[in-house]
């Protein structure tokens, strides 16, 4: 199935390491992910430098769900039970700075931003439910518990919550990545010291920002 930002954006295409560099930052993986860090970095004034082992956006990106939410399952009700209120909040905040930090990126490079309300329901388990709307109006986030969504099929219910957002992740990325040292084809195959080496050359960096779905260098004591 091909993925919906693709028919709607098409992605430049990024030349290959051609051998050994320096840089100050190194990113490795062009996905969102990479490529936020990479935008970010170049705006702060710092060197740094993408490569991907594929194409940009290639990966998990290509078929993300584009959602912006403090949603993310239940996990509120855990979460402060686990680590307790005031950390619980601090999640939450995070989860909100970065939606307006999406809010004010789509101002300046339109990528269909729309605000809309998320949600997250049960087929069976109202009570888990239920739980999750009264932990996050705990913590002071303007959440409901509702019963019916719109959805074609019943539910037992959901936590809505308003004020989210969904946005063309590709209309937004291929603004951002214009202006970002990239490498595409450049798979990194082995960590050393004060380099890594790639299939391309080898690039020095004084840090490294591993951006990829799995990790590369996933050993034991790493």
């Amino acid at each position: 199935m091909q993925s919906i930002w693709t028919k709607t954006t098409e992605i430049e295409n990024f030349e290959s390491l051609n051998g050994d560099i320096r840089t100050d930052v190194l990113i490795i993986g062009g996905g969102i992910t990479g490529i936020l860090c990479g935008y970010m970095l170049k705006k702060a004034g710092i060197d740094c430098v993408v490569v991907e082992a594929d194409r940009i956006l290639s990966g998990t990106t290509k078929n993300t769900t584009a959602k912006i939410t403090y949603l993310h399952g239940c996990i509120y009700d855990k979460m402060i039970k686990r680590y307790g209120l005031e950390k619980a909040k601090l999640y939450a905040e995070a989860q909100i700075d970065a939606i307006e930090e999406f809010r004010k990126l789509s101002e300046e490079f339109p990528c269909d931003f729309e605000e809309m309300c998320s949600y997250v329901y049960s087929l069976n388990d109202k009570n888990k439910i239920e739980k999750e709307a009264e932990a996050l109006q705990k913590i002071g986030l303007d959440a409901k518990f509702v019963e019916d969504t719109g959805l074609p099929f019943k539910i037992a219910g959901a936590v809505c919550v308003e004020n989210q957002a969904g946005f063309n992740p590709f209309m937004l990325l291929k603004e951002l990545a214009k202006d970002i040292s990239i490498y595409e084809h450049t798979r990194v195959l082995e960590f050393k010291p004060s380099y890594v080496v790639t299939s391309k050359g080898k690039i020095y960096a004084n840090k490294i920002i591993v951006a990829t779905h799995f990790p590369l260098n996933n050993k034991h004591g790493s």
